[in-house]
């Protein structure tokens, strides 16, 4: 799934492209960036790397990536088993005590707006910055809100 950027509506602080792959198809660029959003956000950890989403697709065969890009940079990343009524669980299911979207600066308060136009209808993380959730810290992020 993917959308289109609206060009004539861009502005620099907004995700303009929002799709959804399979982790198969997640080229080395993309790899790339994930590591960097990882290796400087505060959800570094070995849980939220793509080595750990590979060892998962690999047990599973159904690890899925949501991405969001803004001017060819990818900015958010999410890795997640996609279960039944679009609702997104975290790779490794209960073994994964580590999960939430890798987000560069600037964008991370557009976590709800983009799981929504992935398609997912419901995410339950661990962890999301304060200052990124619209609906002060919680541990259930509802997209369809």
């Amino acid at each position: 799934m993917s959308e289109r950027p609206d060009l004539a509506r861009s502005d620099p602080t907004r995700i303009d492209f929002v799709r959804r792959v399979s982790l198969s198809r997640v080229d080395q660029p993309t790899v790339d960036a994930w590591r960097t959003l990882q290796a400087r956000g505060a959800l570094n950890s070995p849980l939220t790397s793509y080595e750990f989403a590979h060892l998962a697709d690999d047990a599973w065969g159904d690890v899925e990536v949501i991405l969001g890009e803004t001017c060819n940079h990818t900015v958010f990343v999410l890795p997640v088993h996609l279960r039944a009524n679009r609702f997104a669980r975290p790779v490794g299911g209960a073994f994964s005590d580590v999960h939430g979207p890798l987000v560069a600066d600037g964008f991370a308060n557009q976590a709800h707006s983009v799981l929504r136009r992935a398609g997912i209808s419901a995410y339950r993380f661990s962890r999301l910055e304060r200052r990124s959730c619209q609906n002060r810290w919680h541990a259930s992020c509802h997209a369809c809100r």
